[in-house]
């Protein structure tokens, strides 16, 4: 890792991070050791690890969150209400359609760490449908880091978003979790074995169950999640484990998170 630039209370918070990270057996607790361990090092509320298989301009196909860290139940509802865990909302939101643009240039491998404020205009902002709904849960001032597995269309990115009443990250938080992205994003062999195929054949709601069911709720949980019936659910979960070729809830984490 680069560290120059850093003071050296960062650099050894970052490297304690990243051997906690290294620590943990599973995968994908890695992943959520790893976003719970950025929360705490850079002030952040929230943060999210998801896939983007189609990040092109105009493209509306779902995206896969795969980890995630600080969201509750009822944060998880209220965004779901408005459908903004799924592909539409997120492809619409005016920072990710600059990074869009920014895209074109990128590289295999690279990383891309941008702020909110970096991208769009404070008043373009305030006018998203993203902005409005992330008000009522006292959440603002996205931090976003894209890993290019396939540039420009497949991406790794990860999310952050602080109290809407905190100062916006500064540069040296976008330059940390730039550092900690490049270090770690190629290690998580999940992001690193895109779909390329099931996750784009998902609907909306459908791509929603598969995210929940990787977290590891269960069918009544993403039922009060979503508003939707535990019957409803359940013919989600079908679809996507026809979509994944598998039987049950253990193939489809053994699919996805094998060591």
């Amino acid at each position: 890792m680069d560290h120059e630039g850093f003071r050296a209370g960062q650099v050894k918070s970052v490297i304690a991070l990243l051997s906690r990270v290294a620590g943990v057996q599973s995968e994908h607790q890695r992943m959520v050791t790893l976003l719970g361990g950025l929360c705490h090092l850079l002030g952040a509320e929230v943060a999210g690890l998801l896939i983007d298989e189609n990040f092109r301009a105009g493209a509306l196909t779902p995206i896969l969150p795969i980890a995630e860290s600080g969201w509750t139940t009822d944060m998880r509802r209220a965004m779901c209400a408005r459908e903004l865990f799924e592909g539409p909302a997120w492809h619409q939101e005016p920072g990710v359609q600059e990074l869009k643009r920014r895209a074109l240039s990128a590289r295999p491998g690279e990383v891309m760490t941008f702020r909110r404020h970096d991208l769009v205009a404070d008043d373009v902002w305030a006018r998203s449908a993203m902005a409005r709904a992330l008000e009522p849960l006292g959440l603002d001032h996205p931090l976003y880091s894209l890993w290019f597995i396939k540039p420009p269309a497949v991406v790794q990115a990860l999310v952050l978003t602080r109290h809407r009443n905190a100062e916006p990250f500064d540069v040296d938080s976008r330059e940390l979790l730039r550092l900690i992205h490049t270090e770690w994003a190629p290690r998580f062999r999940t992001a690193l074995r895109p779909s390329t195929g099931p996750a784009l054949s998902l609907t909306p709601r459908e791509a929603a169950t598969l995210a929940a069911l990787l977290r590891g709720s269960s069918v009544k949980e993403i039922a009060g999640e979503l508003e939707l019936s535990v019957h409803t659910v359940n013919q989600y979960v079908k679809a996507v484990y026809r979509a994944y070729s598998v039987r049950s809830r253990a193939e489809l984490l053994a699919r996805y998170f094998a060591t």
